[in-house]
């Protein structure tokens, strides 16, 4: 089975927020969050799920959620978030911090 993978345009009124686990926010109204990690998309849509070590952190994730009136969290392959990816990788190479 063959699957096309690449990134796609929000729907009109939208912003999409690609990350590589490594960041959300509120950029407008309407957000869609798309992770390349299965694990914290779960993680952030199933508040019955939770681990301990970052617990706090995905507390604080998922009241930011809350406060943005129309948000969404999907799962993107790896090859369709390479821009994220490469941003992420920016962010460890030890360099000076960066904004975009």
């Amino acid at each position: 089975m063959r699957i096309s993978v690449g990134w796609t345009k929000p729907q009109p009124s939208w912003t999409k927020l690609n990350t590589d686990g490594s960041a959300l926010g509120s950029p407008g109204l309407a957000v869609e969050v798309e992770v390349d990690a299965s694990s914290v998309v779960s993680l952030l849509a199933n508040a019955a799920e939770t681990n301990s070590e970052i617990a706090s952190l995905v507390d604080d994730c998922r009241d930011m959620l809350k406060r943005i009136p129309q948000a969404r969290i999907k799962h993107c392959y790896r090859e369709g978030n390479k821009c994220a990816d490469k941003l992420a990788r920016l962010g460890t190479d030890g360099g000076e911090f960066c904004c975009f």
